[in-house]
């Protein structure tokens, strides 16, 4: 039998089941209401998710997962979290983050616009956070789904993802109580305290003892830099030059010999004089002329 236009009923958009349009149409609209969130209210206060609330609000979580999908497993909301649109729309989601995330370093910028829409801390950022709370509810759903009733083919399924979403749940709550420290120690010397982020003194209950330091010291390099790009300039091949007394180089016409070499230098005025104290900068004095002239300039450089 040919059916005629007439026996088919038009789909309206947020007509259950819901679709991919839905589906990218939700995700968008928590991103855009999570940047919203960064610019008015900045960033999410992760401290409030500290140990012992972060380990209450998981048991609970994990609890109402299994109350939402045994006793409300025919809602068109839950019946969309264990759907394909749903997940293909949330891994999306996830990935536009973990790519800003991976494009935009994660630290203190300079830039206004990065700073006001918290591009440089991902992962305690409010869209970070709505498209995690999506990928845990899904990947929740989709496991007590096949949990209940049990059957032995599902075990794999079930500790697939189940171990998926116990590893996101740590890591999303854990956050709160990660905390950078730093232990100023010399060698042979020991330390039970270090400083945070605002230089305050945490102690560590426990000692931490240098026993022996290297560090290794390379060497710098002679480089032409173009000035209106900040480009350094190959030079047949070469861009580095190995500076020592005495060495000469040459650029297209140019003739660049170093007079003077000190490798741990201080300035005084507009010269440099030979040092030993810790952490200063070569510095070596250059003659720089044009290739078959008298003319010369002599100047200083350093780090």
């Amino acid at each position: 039998m040919i059916k005629s236009k007439n026996d088919y009923t038009q789909r309206n958009l947020w007509d259950t089941p819901w679709g991919y349009v839905e589906s990218f149409l939700l995700t968008t609209g928590l991103l855009l209401t999570g940047f919203m969130l960064e610019v008015v209210a900045g960033a999410l206060p992760v401290d409030l998710l500290r140990y012992p609330v972060s380990v209450v609000l998981a048991i609970s979580y994990g609890v109402l997962l299994i109350l939402l999908q045994k006793y409300f497993y025919k809602n068109a909301v839950i019946q969309w979290f264990t759907s394909v649109p749903a997940t293909i729309s949330i891994l999306v989601s996830v990935l536009f983050m973990v790519l800003i995330m991976g494009s935009i370093p994660q630290s203190a910028s300079p830039n206004r616009v990065v700073n006001t829409l918290g591009l440089n801390h991902i992962t305690t950022h409010w869209a970070f956070l709505f498209i995690q709370f999506l990928l845990l509810t899904a990947l929740g759903l989709v496991t007590v789904k096949r949990a209940i009733p049990f059957r032995k083919n599902n075990i794999g399924f079930i500790l697939n993802h189940l171990g998926l979403f116990m590893a996101l749940l740590a890591g999303i709550l854990g956050n709160a109580d990660f905390e950078r420290l730093r232990v100023d120690i010399g060698e042979n010397e020991s330390s039970q305290f270090a400083f945070n982020s605002q230089n305050q003194v945490v102690p560590l209950g426990f000692s931490i003892r240098l026993n022996d330091f290297q560090l290794e010291e390379y060497p710098p390099k002679l480089a032409f830099v173009d000035n209106k790009n900040g480009k350094v300039l190959h030079n047949e091949g070469n861009n580095l030059y190995t500076i020592a007394t005495g060495k000469t180089y040459y650029f297209k016409d140019i003739e660049v010999k170093i007079d003077t070499f000190l490798t741990s230098a201080g300035k005084m005025g507009d010269r440099y004089y030979p040092v030993h104290d810790i952490g200063t900068p070569p510095a070596a004095l250059l003659s720089v002329k044009n290739q078959g002239e008298k003319e010369f300039i002599q100047a200083w450089i350093s780090s």
